[in-house]
């Protein structure tokens, strides 16, 4: 089915939604004929239909990951979302768009929040290290690290390197 056949079906669709009396019923027998003579189903036509999804986050960096994964999935300057605020820090964004691009957003979503929360895990340990916060550990024998082990440590170094040199002068004295 082209373009133009799908945007005919969706026309006599909303027709058959919206009409009156004569034109709702020859709107609605019409659209039956052109959906067998396309070999369109029901559930293939109305996967093609934009709606309103909501999709829940949290916190700031969950709805500027979440906006920018809707951003590219749609691939739509205007973004067509809207935020709605629930209560404490839970909030949802609406989004217009088909029932197929709704799954791939949520997919995505999932997949780069839980990324996103190990990175930031490994990021605050780099910045205890960077910055020296941390108790004395000087009687304490250390333990070989495993491969899996050195590999985070090398990430977390590689972080440490891109943090600013910068240090905070106690203001009381050590006893």
């Amino acid at each position: 089915m082209n373009e133009k056949q799908k945007a005919l079906l969706q026309k006599l669709k909303a027709l058959a939604e919206r009409g009156v009396g004569g034109e709702k019923e020859g709107a609605e027998r019409k659209l039956r004929q052109l959906m067998v003579k396309y070999g369109v189903d029901q559930l293939e036509f109305e996967e093609d239909q934009v709606a309103r999804h909501e999709i829940k986050y949290r916190g700031e960096f969950e709805r500027r990951l979440l906006s920018q994964i809707v951003y590219r999935a749609k691939n739509d300057k205007e973004g067509q979302y809207h935020r709605r605020y629930g209560q404490g820090s839970r909030s949802i964004l609406i989004v217009e768009c088909t029932k197929a691009q709704e799954v791939q957003i949520r997919i995505e979503f999932e997949f780069y929040r839980d990324l996103l929360k190990e990175e930031q895990e490994l990021l605050f340990e780099a910045f205890i290290q960077k910055h020296r916060i941390f108790g004395d550990s000087s009687g304490e024998e250390p333990e070989i690290p495993t491969p899996e082990e050195m590999e985070r440590l090398e990430r977390m170094w590689a972080m440490m390197a891109g943090l600013q040199e910068k240090s905070f002068t106690p203001l009381l004295e050590s006893r």
